[in-house]
């Protein structure tokens, strides 16, 4: 029975109440219960006295609230019980304590029985709560004015009856209230229960996440291996294909075979090329890739690039310039062969995306201790450059800054991801900055240590360096590469002077050729107007200058200056090749 009640507020519940709307309908229903009872009680009591309509008024409250109760029940809707409960409450009460006699015939004990469902309506945030009290204060005191008049309808009760229903409401204001604190404790209790119950899934999630994220690492690394597996398998027939391709067309071969041949021999080395992306990728995704801890000689990186991209740049017109920071140390230690990796990446995307101009690889030193440095490589170019929406995932894999079937230029879209695994795995990190029709600038830093015997630069600037003060003309229309050669030169202390054309340095070598004549120019061989065998002609035999400077000749094409004729070459002292180091 009592497990019964104990339940029976679940039946007012509606799926969609939410926490207040059902500690509301717990509270109504708990009033009820208690009310009806002791109403119940004292209405038998007044009947056993004969007092006939004193005795109707409790029990028409437990017949009433019987009634509400079971609509309640049946409708789940609380406002007829709530409206009910605190009509009843505030006359019931009221109008049995005037027909007992009113304050001074000892009935005021009556009025506790309102403090508990007022106190329970108030805890349950009932709006009109303070209007219901302030209805209550004035039946209290209306009572006050009237009490003289009721007092002639008091009589006399058996000695037992003030007791019983002394005890009666004390006993229901405390079960009130105890009500009301263990309505409040329960609720606590539910929250940490609710709270251990999420903790526990929360857990229970975590687990199979753990479990998830495991199978599909193992998922990965099998896929990686089965990858380089594969890889592996197809690289050896397509080496045999570009070997042969190449000997091939070392023979003679009539123009349609050659033709045929040809893009034989450049599908299969870009096939070679995906293949290489695919087993890399593969290689650090299943966790096989190994760095080597070598002395790498820094300048040696920069020219096997330069001579690998030689081929690629000239064809496109475009220009490799290297600006290299003189107090950068020449050996360090770590994987040249990756490291070389990276930079042919950066650069050939570069090369991809420019169509002019030129592309400036940079390494400078961010920072140094006697045993340590932090470098940083950077290829910046001219090209196309990059938005923002496809800067943001350009470093995932199959990523690339030209989507569609459509793109001009081609690749897997794994470069940028190897170069940013390699990097990771040297210990460093990798960034772009990009402005869309102005270009872009990859560029990473690295940690490396100084090779135990590190052969930094010795050249020294001041009295110390026998070229300090000697007077050079740097002639370059490109203003990048001016700009590099000349502050490579001025570092070692030489007095240099800029020119972008042959037009401004005929000009600069016949003014200074009476004060201060240069003693060595180094001219581009690829300008505009005027080309460097052109100009080193006229300052040879046109200018009639008192003393010739030193004519050096730099070049990217070094294959097109082998092939000039003899005449035109015969006064160029000496060739660089471009791009320059700064220990030529």
């Amino acid at each position: 029975m009592l497990h019964k009640i104990k339940h029976l507020p679940d039946l007012t519940y509606r799926q969609e109440d939410g926490r207040e709307m059902r500690r509301v309908k717990l509270l109504l229903v708990w009033l009820a219960v208690g009310l009806i009872p002791i109403t119940l009680v004292m209405g038998i009591v007044f009947w056993s006295l004969q007092l006939w309509v004193q005795g109707a008024i409790p029990l028409a409250y437990a017949g009433i609230t019987s009634i509400l109760l079971v609509h309640f029940i049946v409708t789940k809707d609380e406002a007829p019980m709530r409206w009910g409960q605190m009509i009843m409450i505030m006359l019931l009460p009221t109008s049995l304590m005037w027909m007992l006699g009113g304050f001074s015939a000892g009935s005021a004990m009556m009025i506790w029985s309102v403090l508990p469902p007022v106190a329970a309506l108030v805890y349950a945030k009932f709006e009109r709560a303070k209007y219901w009290f302030a209805a209550f204060i004035g039946l209290l005191f209306i009572s006050a004015v009237i009490d003289h008049r009721v007092q002639t309808l008091a009589f006399d009760l058996p000695s037992w009856v003030g007791p019983l229903f002394f005890v009666m409401n004390l006993g229901f204001v405390t079960t009130a209230l105890f009500m009301l604190f263990a309505r409040t404790i329960n609720e606590e209790r539910e929250s940490f229960r609710e709270l251990d119950e999420k903790r526990a899934h929360l857990e229970a999630m975590q687990g199979d996440l753990i479990v998830a994220r495991d199978e599909a690492e193992a998922g990965s690394r099998a896929k990686s291996q089965f990858l380089a597996n594969i890889s592996h398998e197809i690289r050896t027939p397509m080496n045999a294909i570009i070997g042969l391709s190449e000997l091939t067309l070392r023979s003679d071969l009539n123009p349609k075979q050659q033709d045929y041949l040809t893009k034989i021999y450049l599908s299969a080395n870009n096939m070679l090329q995906i293949i290489n992306d695919l087993l890399d990728y593969s290689k650090v995704e299943a966790g096989k890739m190994v760095l080597e801890h070598s002395e790498i000689d820094l300048e040696r990186v920069l020219s096997d690039l330069a001579t690998i991209m030689a081929a690629d740049i000239e064809r496109k017109g475009l220009e490799l310039l290297f600006d290299v920071s003189p107090d950068v140390p020449t050996k360090v230690m770590g994987d040249s062969l990756r490291l070389g990796q990276v930079l042919l990446n950066l650069t050939g995307n570069a090369k991809k995306f420019t169509s002019d101009g030129d592309i400036v690889v940079s390494l400078s030193c961010v920072e140094r201790t006697e045993s340590k440095m932090r470098a940083r490589f950077a290829v910046k170019d001219s090209g196309i450059g990059i938005t923002t929406d496809q800067q943001s995932g350009l470093f995932q894999p199959f990523a690339q800054g030209e989507a569609g079937t459509t793109r001009k230029v081609g690749g897997t879209g794994l470069g940028l991801a190897i170069c940013k695994q390699l990097v990771d795995l040297m210990g460093g990190t990798i960034g772009l900055s990009s402005e869309i029709g102005k270009g872009s600038e990859f560029f990473f830093e690295v940690p490396f240590e100084l090779a135990t015997e590190d052969s930094e630069k010795t050249t020294t600037t001041g009295h110390e360096n026998v070229l300090t003060g000697t007077k050079v003309l740097v002639v370059d229309d490109n203003e990048n590469a001016l700009e590099i050669i000349s502050s490579q030169l001025e570092y070692f202390g030489l007095d240099v002077t800029k020119a972008t054309g042959a037009i401004e340095a005929e000009a600069l070598i016949t003014s200074q050729d009476k004060s201060t004549p240069f003693t060595l120019a180094l001219i581009d061989y690829r300008m505009p107007d005027v080309d460097g065998l052109t100009l080193a002609n006229r300052v040879v035999n046109d200018l009639q200058l008192n003393s010739t400077p030193k004519l050096v000749l730099i070049t990217a094409a070094t294959r097109l200056f082998d092939e000039e004729p003899e005449e035109l070459t015969q006064h160029i002292d000496a060739t660089l090749t471009k791009p320059l180091n700064p220990s030529l």
